[in-house]
């Protein structure tokens, strides 16, 4: 019988201590570090997330920031297989387009590298560099980075945009390397959301 309450006491008390730290880790400033599957939406408790997942950090009172980031080669012609961003619901696309080159000496495989995102529920959203390339209100928005037009001809570019929808904002940076000879663009790019305050 002692034995019994001896053991009931050292688990209401370790209960308590680990309710007291559950409390403590929900008021850290820190806030707690895990990964989203991209599939599934299931998330572990993590600071290093695998291919197919997203960083995203839970508490912390208002510094909830989730970062997601790609990196794909897009044929001539071509376009990426849209990834949507968690808080603001963007679909992010690398575009490889076909230009309309001049006749020659031009290549025929001349192209223009194009980052696309679009929101069904409506975005606000800005792209640098270039000058009237954004949209208020809109459902989608496609930024052009660089393009080749010469035979042999290898070019690098990047961008950025920043953009609102679903009561979250997005900055995201991208660079792209086309590749005439190899008829393709190589894509990277990083988006940084976090919810509206």
């Amino acid at each position: 019988m002692i034995r019994r309450i001896v053991i009931s006491v050292v688990a209401v008390l370790a209960l308590g201590a680990g309710v007291a730290y559950a409390a403590t880790q929900l008021q850290s400033s820190n806030g707690t570090a895990v990964c989203v599957n991209q599939t599934n939406g299931l998330m572990r408790a993590s600071s290093d997330c695998r291919a197919g997942e997203y960083a995203m950090t839970i508490g912390g009172g208002s510094d909830v920031v989730v970062t997601s980031s790609g990196t794909v080669t897009v044929d001539l012609g071509a376009t990426s297989t849209p990834v949507t961003l968690p808080l603001t619901s963007i679909t992010v696309t690398a575009v490889c387009d076909r230009a309309n080159a001049p006749v020659p000496p031009y290549s025929p495989d001349a192209a223009v590298a194009r980052m696309a995102f679009s929101a069904p529920s409506g975005m606000n959203a800005v792209s640098t560099p270039g000058s009237n390339v954004g949209t208020i209100g809109g459902t989608s928005l496609t930024h052009s980075i660089q393009g080749v037009l010469s035979v042999g001809q290898v070019s690098l570019g990047y961008g950025s945009t920043i953009a609102t929808a679903n009561d979250a904002t997005a900055t995201i940076t991208y660079g792209v390397q086309l590749s005439e000879p190899n008829k393709a663009c190589k894509f990277f790019w990083q988006a940084t959301e976090a919810p509206n305050q």
